[in-house]
């Protein structure tokens, strides 16, 4: 129901904060109940203080939309370490598993016993215990995240009885149904979390899993690791009362098991095995020279009436009125402004120095080059599957910016095969029948896109389509043919709420 950016907090004398911002998805925001969850989910986290819980920063309104800002990790899921550590040959070691899980049991142990500002309990049950919402930084650090779901007192949305929230291959047989839940379900979902960073699946995954807990009231977990198995076990039983009892039982033993695998300290034990998985961060960031050309600068009130303000932002994000609100409302998404003028002007010297060095030195023999001006075309940033994607050229209904492009021919990416066909004129484009659509995913990723036969560039990427129903073929750097895919535009598919074709990685 909501979507994560990554942004930076700016603030007096340079101050900047790198944090993440989470805000309602634009088609739900009109919701009621969802906003509920939203704000009860920041209320809930933002009295939770704690190492291992990802806290909450800020909550505002913006435009009618709610948002949060959260502490930023650095760093992946824990499901999304279990599958780069298959995929690198370096399978997560049971260590780190155990060192992950016991981790997240401090922060249960903490959530289940918070009390408020008044001294109140907050009977908190965060219900969505999953490898999906372990967060762990490349430095080692573990933190329990999204308590949208979560059972507390001061929740003002609440759960319906028999109505059942959370995901069925970590849910206790008692949220399963409907029924109470109190701590010990956190704790069923936990030996579940154990057991799939161990083997790769969660106990519940087997076809006969739930029948056998329904059962004999135990899952037959087959070949887990000495002293892990027991774990898993006992925090998995069908009746509560046979579980761990509270969190801080299940830290203590899970350990005990730990202290009997690792002679030394088993975060540095994590922090070197994270350090074999971590991705290369220069070949993931990297993007070509015209993609970082084609950033959209907003200074000193260009383009908006922010008066002495610089921002870099996103389409989707809107731009306050004047500086005082943009000091309250939604951060900047953005980089600082000081790293960005130092990014542009080492960018603007290495192409003038190439432009100096074809234009002065030819070839022996060769007839002299012509000097050109490069063409340096803005266009809106905007955050696709958590990459900054440079969109196509600005419409006209842009009016700043379709001025500095007036007679600026549209530019072609060329290809080491074939030349892509020119984009379509944006000044040919009626815009009060297009629409927005934004290819991306995993599976997308440098796959050139073509809508009814043309070739639109590489994704991830925006586009601006006629309405109505399109054909979309994706091909990747391999050659192979992802689609077709039949999208439909519609009049609602607006820059704030686009139609969305997203390709997940390739199993």
């Amino acid at each position: 129901m909501a979507e994560v950016l990554e942004a930076v907090a700016e603030g007096a004398s340079g101050f900047s904060r790198r944090v993440a911002l989470k805000r309602i998805l634009p088609e739900l925001s009109a919701e009621e109940s969802i906003a509920r969850m939203f704000v009860d989910e920041a209320r809930i986290a933002s009295g939770l203080h704690h190492a291992n819980i990802v806290s909450v920063l800020d909550y505002g309104i913006v435009d009618g939309a709610p948002f949060q800002v959260l502490e930023y990790v650095d760093g992946a899921t824990a499901s999304t370490l279990y599958d780069r550590g298959q995929a690198t040959g370096a399978p997560m070691p049971v260590e780190v598993a155990l060192h992950i899980c016991t981790e997240i049991a401090h922060a249960l142990a903490y959530a289940h016993t918070a009390r408020d500002q008044h001294g109140q309990p907050m009977n908190v049950v965060h219900r969505d215990v999953t490898p999906q919402n372990i967060l762990v930084s490349w430095s080692g650090d573990v933190k329990l995240s999204d308590f949208g779901i979560a059972k507390a007192s001061q929740r003002e949305e609440k759960t319906q009885a028999g109505v059942t929230k959370g995901k069925l291959l970590y849910m206790s047989p008692e949220q399963a149904i409907g029924g109470d839940v109190d701590g010990r379900s956190d704790l069923f979902a936990l030996g579940c979390v154990l057991h799939q960073l161990v083997t790769g699946e969660s106990p519940l995954a087997h076809p006969d899993a739930i029948a056998a807990l329904f059962g004999s009231g135990e899952i037959d977990l087959g070949a887990d690791p000495q002293g892990v198995r027991a774990i898993v076990v006992r925090a998995t039983r069908r009746d509560k009362s046979a579980r761990f009892q509270n969190a801080e039982d299940m830290a203590v033993e899970m350990g005990r098991v730990l202290s009997e695998r690792v002679a030394g300290d088993p975060r540095t034990e994590a922090r070197r095995w994270l350090e074999s998985v971590r991705p290369d961060p220069l070949k993931d960031t990297a993007r070509p020279l015209d993609d970082l050309f084609d950033l959209q600068i907003v200074l000193d009130g260009a383009g908006t009436q922010t008066s002495g303000v610089r921002q870099f932002h996103t389409a989707a994000m809107p731009v306050a009125a004047d500086a005082s609100t943009a000091r309250k409302t939604l951060p900047r998404v953005a980089t600082s402004a000081r790293r960005s003028r130092l990014l542009l002007f080492g960018l603007l010297v290495a192409a003038l120095g190439v432009g100096a060095a074809f234009a002065f030195s030819p070839p022996h023999g060769d007839p002299p080059r012509t000097r050109t001006r490069p063409v340096v075309q803005p266009a809106v940033v905007t955050l696709v599957d958590e990459r900054l994607v440079p969109t196509p050229r600005p419409t006209p209904d842009d009016p700043i910016r379709s001025k500095m492009l007036a007679d600026e021919p549209p530019r072609e990416r060329p290809t080491k095969q074939r030349k892509a066909p020119a984009p379509i004129p944006t000044q040919l484009i009626d815009t009060e029948g297009t629409g927005i659509l934004i290819v991306g995913g995993d599976g997308a990723l440098r796959a050139e896109i073509f809508v009814d036969n043309r070739s639109y560039g590489s994704a991830p990427r925006r586009l601006t389509l006629p309405r109505g129903s399109h054909r979309v073929v994706l091909r990747t750097p391999q050659g192979r043919e992802l689609g077709p895919h039949i999208v439909n535009i519609e009049s609602h598919h607006t820059p704030s709420a686009p139609a969305r074709l997203i390709i997940p990685a390739a199993s």
